[in-house]
């Protein structure tokens, strides 16, 4: 079904009579829709876009089951899941095992290699301990046919131990942003893999800064600007604000946006020109509201979507984006459980 969003303003609208707003950039609408669950419920799961052969299937690696009785909560899967996309949809789930267990992973792909980053690694004895915070990196070739990861490598170690780490291939940078230690606090790290090929040969400071600490935040590109949207800070307090930072004049990262709801693990992406925050938690829960930026016009305030994500949902780490589709997979339900629902976010964005 198609949702229309919230009317704000009265010009006339290319986009018909329910656009979001009049400007270059025109959000006529979204649609919410479920695409089949993953075979388990999963929480902390790192997901990924992978093009093979020119066809983008989507990866749902690792994670956590809260769900679990006692210790199994706290065990870090050696699983993943991955689905063709089919359309604006996925096809029938099919699993496949990990070189490693992980969880609260980052996870990016370069071409067919995909790049599981830190996190944690399996702790079923329900002790969550400083030695379970790994620099570790490994790598592996996505392959269908199989179901599995061949040309496994173990890559040069991240500088810090972290979870909640975000992590993206921009402009052809391995990149990874933030997380958290061993000790709860979040980090500035922000640094950029040193490659030769596609193997990882070190780690060096990438030119977007993190001055301030964050974790638990979402990331997002567009050209060459990069978001960080939501998370924790020094304070552990969830925040409102939008970093921000352009590579064309490297820097720091620095507040640019205020969302009107502040949002730990939300689900970050751009489609066209759009920005887009949905889900995450706050004290009270999960969220299920969206909201939306359009970056081709800056005069143009944050809208919240009349559509909303079926479910309140956080721990979003990652949205994979094919065309105009956004798949927000798996996540926390609440402040405890976890959930296997899938859900695909259409967005017209009137540039067609």
């Amino acid at each position: 079904m198609l949702l229309a969003l919230l009317l704000a303003c009265g010009h006339p609208s290319p986009c018909g009579d329910f656009a979001l707003f009049w400007s270059e950039t025109c959000l006529a609408s979204i649609e919410s829709s479920s695409c089949p669950d993953l075979p388990a419920e999963r929480d902390h799961l790192g997901t990924v876009r992978v093009d093979v052969a020119g066809s983008p299937w989507i990866l749902a690696t690792g994670g956590l089951d809260f769900g679990l009785p006692g210790a199994e909560a706290q065990r870090a899967h050696g699983d993943f899941f991955y689905a063709a996309v089919q359309g604006h949809s996925v096809g029938a789930w099919q699993t496949g095992t990990l070189p490693e267990a992980r969880a609260g992973h980052g996870i990016a792909a370069l071409g067919e290699r995909v790049y599981l980053l830190g996190g944690l690694v399996d702790f079923g004895d329900g002790d969550i301990g400083a030695e379970h915070w790994v620099t570790d990196v490994i790598s592996g070739v996505f392959d269908p046919a199989s179901g599995s990861f061949t040309d496994v490598r173990t890559e040069a170690p991240l500088p810090e131990a972290l979870w909640h780490i975000q992590a993206a291939v921009i402009d052809g940078a391995l990149v990874a942003v933030g997380g958290r230690t061993p000790t709860g606090d979040a980090s500035t790290m922000s640094v950029r893999a040193v490659l030769e090929g596609d193997a990882i040969t070190g780690w060096e400071p990438w030119e977007l800064t993190l001055d301030e600490p964050r974790t638990h935040h979402g990331l997002a590109v567009h050209g060459s600007r990069v978001f960080l949207a939501g998370g924790l800070g020094r304070s552990g307090q969830a925040l409102p604000g939008v970093l921000a930072a352009d590579l064309q004049a490297p820097g720091p990262f620095a507040f640019t946006l205020e969302l009107l709801e502040a949002r730990v693990t939300p689900g970050t992406f751009v489609v066209g020109d759009l920005l887009v925050v949905a889900g995450g938690l706050d004290d009270d829960g999960a969220l299920s509201s969206i909201e939306v930026f359009p970056l081709g016009d800056p005069t143009v305030p944050w809208r919240v979507s009349a559509v909303e994500l079926p479910v309140g949902v956080g721990h979003i780490h990652q949205v994979p984006v094919v065309d105009s589709s956004a798949f927000v997979i798996g996540g926390r339900v609440g402040l405890e459980g976890s959930t296997s629902t899938c859900t695909v976010l259409l967005m017209n964005t009137g540039q067609d």
